[in-house]
């Protein structure tokens, strides 16, 4: 299947028609990936490496094969990226984005709305987007396992969280799982349900678009190689682990963030993606659902669920705290200069827009409120946490660099 990938540089952005025999064994690799780190993992946790010879000395050029191989692949591996340090789930060998029908364009949410925006509306929207995730993050910081998961280990992603929320970021959501993947291109949230469920077939025969399912992949040296360009060009996209974080929603999913500074970019013009097409089908939708323990698999129940009014309330929120607009346009502050002379005109700007349905309100108080009871019950859900208890060891590799 992947043999024609290694003989090119680029992949097609044509469609590729595949059956349910393809996707089969696409499950079956994806199987094979999971024993790999599996296997790895279990090597890194027993102490083992691949450099030191029986002789007791070390073999250098194996140490590429530790930092290239066996990092990346190793479950609980800290390693630090430019949004933060991740403590990583391993590497598979391939990336993978699953979308119920065929789309003309795959983008972040946020991006969804700006492309068609004015330049200057474009600047408003997306600085009260990042106000919303900016809140967001002020409210997981009143949680105590937020609080030692920055002290323990590592970055608490709050825009990748954000974006499992629901809220808009410029992140577009990737994963390590072909079997993750496939069930978000096989069934679809309920809102109802407040849960998901498989496809119906009225769904399915919608029309010729929702006719199939999608699978975007790319092979991970695909990804590597793309991931090599952005230090030197940040308006390209760059695709990073999420990892395990606190409330762990991503760490079932595999998730990986796609970051994209470009609202005209689409994953369909992406020459590192395939696009694997398949013939949607309510038998195929209800195994997937199965196969998936009806979804669980990918959202378990987690404390930060009972927060689900909370989030709504921030992720169309048009009242904002003064220390939220203060943090936002400090990071923005060239950006808005291209096109408001000061701070009063932008705020002018800001409350005279058309975009959000009403007058914004800056520095009255959070568009939030948690309760003292609603705190303690999540705290007490999480207060015996660790990633040791649940099996999970640290590991690092001390990193030397000369000034």
């Amino acid at each position: 299947m992947f043999n024609y990938i290694m003989k090119n540089k680029t992949l097609t952005n044509e469609p590729l028609i595949i059956n349910e025999e393809v996707l089969a064994f696409l499950h079956k690799e994806n199987e094979l990936d999971k024993k790999e780190c599996r296997t790895v993992t279990a090597s890194s946790d027993r102490g083992e490496n691949y450099y030191t010879r029986p002789d007791g000395k070390e073999d250098r050029f194996n140490f590429y094969k530790e930092v290239l191989y066996r990092d990346p692949k190793t479950d609980g591996f800290i390693m630090g990226y430019p949004y933060g340090t991740v403590i990583r789930q391993g590497e598979r060998n391939h990336y993978y984005r699953g979308e119920t029908q065929i789309f003309s364009a795959s983008r972040a949410n946020l991006y969804r709305k700006v492309c068609s925006l004015s330049d200057v509306d474009r600047v408003l929207y997306e600085f009260v987007a990042d106000m919303r995730v900016y809140e967001f993050a002020l409210l997981l910081q009143k949680f105590e396992i937020v609080e030692s998961w920055n002290k323990s280990y590592g970055n608490v992603l709050y825009c990748p969280l954000a974006q499992h929320y629901g809220l808009e970021t410029r992140f577009l959501d990737i994963t390590n799982d072909f079997d993750t993947a496939l069930f978000f291109a096989t069934c679809c949230w309920d809102n109802q349900l407040n849960w998901w469920r498989p496809l119906t077939k009225k769904e399915i025969e919608k029309n010729e678009a929702t006719g199939y399912g999608v699978i975007f992949h790319s092979p991970a040296w695909q990804i590597n190689s793309m991931n090599m360009v952005w230090p030197y060009n940040k308006n390209k996209p760059f695709i990073g682990p999420i990892g395990f974080q606190p409330f762990m929603r991503c760490q079932y999913q595999y998730g990986y963030i796609l970051y994209i500074n470009d609202p005209f970019y689409t994953l369909q013009s992406d020459s590192h993606f395939e696009k694997l097409h398949f013939k949607q089908s309510e038998k195929l939708s209800e195994h997937i659902f199965e196969l998936m323990d009806c979804g669980k698999k990918i959202y378990p129940q987690e404390g930060i669920t009972e927060l689900s009014d909370i989030i709504k309330n921030i992720a169309n929120a048009t009242t904002f705290s003064q220390e939220a607009f203060e943090a936002i346009y400090s990071e923005n502050k060239e950006r808005v200069g291209e096109y408001f002379e000061n701070i009063d005109e932008f705020l002018n700007g800001l409350q005279n827009s058309k975009l959000f349905g009403e007058t914004l309100k800056i520095g009255l108080s959070h568009p939030w409120q948690l309760s003292r009871q609603r705190k303690r019950a999540i705290d007490r859900a999480y207060a015996d946490f660790s990633l040791e208890k649940m099996g999970i060891k640290l590991h690092s590799r001390l990193v030397l660099c000369q000034k």
